[in-house]
Formats: C-alpha cells, sequence, structure tokens
C-alpha cells in the first residue's frame, strides 16, 4: 500500500492469494500494532497507509534502501513472523548500521556461484545489460539463452531471474541455481522493465487439483511447504487440497517426503508417483 496508494480488499485479497475477510483481519492487526492504516468508503476508496509512518525513499541511502528491499524478500518467503519483527525494529533502531543482515543465496552444500551469480545480474538488471548461460530445462535439456534481465525475484525460498528471452521471443522465468556459464555483455538493450507487472501465479489451465495425505511425523515440512492448506483429520494426518502444476518435478518433489505422503488425486499423478517408485526399486536390485 506504500507503494500503490490506495488499495481496495480485493485486490489486495487477490494479489496475496486469501480472502477479503482475511484483509480485513490484517488491518485489524496492523491497527493494534500502531501502524496508521484506515479505510476510504465509496467510489475509488480503499485501504491506506499514512505516507508520513515511513520514511520517504529519497532521504534513505542506498544501502539502507538495499535493506528495506531485503526485508521485503524475507516477507515474500514468508519468513517467520517473530524474526522479522525483530529484523524490522533493529532496522529502525540501527539506520547507519552494516553488519546486521547476511542473506546468503547458497545452502550449506552449494559453491558460492549463485552469490556470484546474484550479483552480475543485478548489474545488468540495473544498467540494461545483455546476458547470456546455458540452462537446465524442467526435462533436464540444456540450451544457450540470451536474455534482457528485468527481476531477480525470490519466490517459495527459490531465487529466478525474470526476463524476455530472445531465443523464445517471450518473458520466462529461470532458476537461478540451474543456470550456468552467465556472462554480462557490454553491449545495452533498449527495453525499459523497471514498471513491468510480473505475473503473480500461473495460470488456471497450468494447473490441476491435487490432494495430498501426509504423516504428523513431516508436519513440519507440511506447513512450510503448504502454509495454511493443510487440515488435521481424525488420525491426526495432515491433508492438503490444492492446485499444481503436474510434472517430473511435482513427483520427484512428493517423493523427497519418502513413506510418509500419499496422492489421493488425480489418479495420474498417483500414477506416475508409483511408476518411479518402482523403477527406483528395480535400480536396487542386482
Amino acid at each position: 500500500m506504500l507503494a500503490h496508494g490506495r488499495t481496495p480488499a480485493r485486490i489486495l485479497a487477490q494479489r496475496f492469494e486469501v480472502t477479503e475477510r482475511t484483509i480485513l483481519r490484517d488491518m485489524d492487526d496492523l491497527s493494534e500494532f500502531g501502524v496508521p492504516v484506515y479505510a476510504i468508503q465509496g467510489q475509488g476508496g480503499g485501504w491506506e497507509i499514512d505516507r508520513r509512518y515511513v520514511l520517504p525513499a529519497s532521504l534513505l541511502q542506498e544501502q539502507e534502501q538495499e535493506q528495506s528491499q531485503i526485508l521485503a524478500a524475507l516477507e515474500a518467503s514468508q519468513a517467520d513472523d517473530g524474526l522479522l519483527d525483530k529484523l524490522k525494529a533493529h532496522f529502525k533502531g540501527s539506520q547507519k548500521a552494516d553488519h546486521w543482515l547476511l542473506v546468503d543465496q547458497t545452502t550449506w552444500h552449494q559453491s558460492p556461484h549463485l552469490s556470484h551469480d546474484f550479483d552480475l545480474l543485478k548489474q545488468a538488471i540495473l544498467e540494461r545489460h545483455l546476458v547470456t548461460f546455458r540452462y537446465c530445462s524442467n526435462q533436464g535439456i540444456w540450451s544457450q539463452r540470451q536474455v534482457e534481465p528485468a527481476r531477480l525475484v525470490l519466490k517459495h525460498y527459490r531465487w529466478y531471474l525474470y526476463a524476455w528471452c530472445r531465443e523464445r521471443q517471450d518473458f520466462r522465468y529461470f532458476k537461478l541455481s540451474r543456470i550456468q556459464d552467465l556472462q554480462v555483455f557490454a553491449q545495452d538493450f533498449d527495453s525499459d522493465y523497471s514498471h513491468l507487472d510480473l505475473p503473480q501465479t500461473m495460470s488456471e489451465s497450468d494447473l490441476t487439483p491435487v490432494s495430498l495425505r501426509f504423516d504428523d511425523q513431516v508436519a513440519y515440512r507440511v506447513y512450510d511447504d503448504f502454509a495454511g492448506l493443510a487440515v488435521k483429520d481424525d488420525q491426526g494426518s495432515l491433508l492438503v487440497e490444492t492446485q499444481l502444476p503436474i510434472s517430473q518435478d511435482l513427483v520427484a518433489y512428493l517423493l523427497s517426503y519418502g513413506a510418509h505422503v500419499q496422492v489421493l488425486a488425480p489418479q495420474s499423478l498417483a500414477q506416475a508417483f508409483q511408476h518411479q517408485i518402482k523403477e527406483m526399486w528395480q535400480k536396487t536390485q542386482p
């Protein structure tokens, strides 16, 4: 709301994929925490936050603006609310500190190339430089891409590059962990993507209703991966009903739960799941 001004509850509900009733509860919570949020009735109305509540971006140093963006990225990744509150409080109380937060894009077993690529892509976006790289698709096929980078996107704990792909003549998401041999050209591109609206969700045609049952032993993962969707049944299992793109990636992801997940629907996904398990078992035989 600070970035876009007055926003109707309907738009906020669509943006965060919740109901309007949830948005109203959130507004009540913000008000209780002292955030000056208020509603404007009638045509053109909506919810607003008093812009005096925060410093204008023009008064912030570049590093402080980046720290604010990091907090926004953490919020987008659904980080722990308690941790976010502490970081926000610390940020407000120590504007001049430069050692209060570390964002490491690598996992414990990865090389630091992801952070290096992240920095290169950031500069390429800001300076409008073409980039090229090899990319591994969901099917394991490598291809050479030349793109006009538009955004670095943090979505569900993963970093993506959103860019105009000159080979495909369309915008594409590229997972940073699948990018190899990244190079930034000195050549500029003319397009201005600074005001580009990114698609927040897949189209319904790409999604299929999926029903899953998880054992309580993996509840910590289910709550992380399916926040707000898991419901306990009478046996203590967790039931999840959602919409997902059916792909080999989904099968591989579900297999990471081992024997603690059961695919209830659709039948095609259950069969693909069973087929993969059978292949894995056959490879263990002498």
